[in-house]
């Protein structure tokens, strides 16, 4: 499986793991964007189906 390609599942399951062992675990989209913005180098609204179970990670650790 090449970079940038993983589930949503798979993300979040690795985010749970990283957390879990006191990792610091991090996101960046590369969506295509129509103003051709790049989320990781500006920022942004996440999509797609992590953002709301790694919100929901937040939560916990907040």
């Amino acid at each position: 499986m090449g970079w940038g390609n993983i589930s949503a599942r798979e993300m979040v399951h690795r985010f749970w793991q990283g957390t879990a062992a006191g990792g610091y675990v991090g996101h960046g989209e590369t969506y295509l964007n129509p103003d051709a913005i790049l989320w990781w180098s500006k920022g942004g609204v996440l999509h797609g189906e992590s953002a709301p179970r790694l919100a929901f990670l937040r939560a916990l650790l907040e």
